[in-house]
């Protein structure tokens, strides 16, 4: 299983090249901006450090396959964080549990929820009532309290 981990960016490689290859979108369909890939080497290191968490961590009966897809999966919804921040939340989901991590505990570490405070919140509530000017983070941050006040958080 290491070798198919250690194989797996080369897999991942190669069908990124067999996608740039394929027709172009049709007319309806939305262009988007293409998203930063990880290298190979990049590839090589995240496969080898979920390898780490495949021989320490509970699979609960999962195939190998399964491992070899959640690795590509990884690779293509974190690219847009650093190499360094996802090893590092790989490692830091090593430390603080028994059970393989999915792609929502390692994004939970990288982007974990906003911590929010009363008193924060009525001072720019206080400042939006004096018509104060409020500065693009401070209305979300209203925003975001409003939604989870609503929500029972």
């Amino acid at each position: 299983m290491g070798k198919q981990l250690g194989q797996l960016a080369t897999n991942v490689q190669k069908q990124a090249q067999c996608k740039k290859q394929s027709p172009a979108n049709t007319a309806g369909d939305q262009q988007l901006a293409p998203a930063k890939e990880f290298t190979a080497d990049q590839k090589a290191v995240i496969a080898s450090t979920l390898g780490e968490c495949l021989v320490v961590q509970r699979t609960y009966g999962a195939k190998e396959e399964d491992f070899i897809t959640f690795a590509e999966i990884v690779m293509s919804h974190l690219s847009d964080h650093e190499l360094e921040d996802v090893i590092d939340a790989i490692r830091h989901w090593l430390k603080i549990s028994p059970n393989f991590p999915t792609l929502a505990d390692i994004r939970n570490i990288l982007e974990p929820e906003p911590i929010f405070d009363r008193a924060v919140y009525q001072t720019l509530q206080n400042k939006k009532r004096n018509r104060e000017h409020l500065d693009p983070t401070e209305r979300n941050y209203l925003k975001q309290y409003e939604q989870n006040a609503m929500k029972g958080l």
